[in-house]
């Protein structure tokens, strides 16, 4: 969980509870990802029930009710979309963050799984440093803590996260999404280019855009602070 451990790093503590979650079999070697059997909308509709469900067994508060917020980046935001469409009595703030209704093209995820199931994960992560951080940042010791994680990630955990990705496309259901999302963006992501940036703006109602300085895809790693301060304040705005 190094990826998000420097957000909670980069501020000092608020009220209220923060909940972290992993994808099974994605950051922990030797889980069996079960997932990886499901279609891969049935991978986001179950994934997405069970997050819906922390909520209601995180106490006696508002909490029981809602989530206090939501804030995930590119798969996590995936399950954001669809916890902002099918769960919105859940949330009481929705940050997405480096994600799209749409990623890529189906076909090279396909492709990186069937690479990543033959060669194994560590096959990935010379690709992963351009994308995922600025030049500046790629030998910074976090780059690197996360890029081991990488290389560690069971096989065929990667590669069903990797092919649920390929088949996601949420562009006709955005307009689902509650109302009033953080749509969150390092500026020099590579994975999030205008035409999917403006997809959500226009797709999720009064949806409203955020920029992470200096950022390339995982803005939270390479700028925790600036994240960190933009996901809480529109949070905290929300619930207030």
């Amino acid at each position: 969980m190094a990826i998000f451990a420097v957000c909670g790093a980069a501020l000092p503590r608020r009220k209220g509870r923060r909940t972290g979650y992993e994808w099974r079999g994605m950051w922990r070697a030797g889980d069996e990802f079960l997932t990886a059997r499901l279609l891969p909308m049935q991978h986001f509709n179950a994934f997405g029930s069970a997050r819906g469900e922390c909520a209601g067994q995180a106490g006696n508060d508002r909490m029981s009710q809602a989530l206090l917020g939501h804030a995930a980046s590119d798969i996590g935001g995936m399950v954001g979309q669809w916890l902002g469409a099918n769960a919105p009595e859940r949330l009481a703030g929705l940050a997405l963050c480096c994600t799209g209704a749409k990623l890529g093209n189906r076909e090279d995820f396909l492709a990186r799984a069937e690479l990543v199931r033959r060669e194994g994960t560590g096959v990935t992560v010379d690709g992963a440093r351009e994308r995922w951080f600025t030049p500046a940042f790629r030998d910074a010791p976090e780059a690197r803590r996360v890029l081991e994680q990488l290389a560690a990630i069971p096989a065929e955990g990667y590669a069903a996260c990797a092919e649920a990705v390929g088949e996601w496309d949420f562009r006709d259901q955005l307009h689902r999404v509650a109302p009033g999302a953080l749509v969150l963006f390092g500026d020099h992501d590579p994975v999030t280019p205008a035409e999917v940036r403006e997809t959500l703006l226009r797709g999720i109602p009064d949806a409203r855009a955020a920029y992470v300085r200096g950022a390339a895809h995982l803005a939270n790693v390479e700028q925790p602070r600036a994240f960190s301060e933009a996901v809480l304040a529109h949070v905290e705005g929300v619930a207030a």
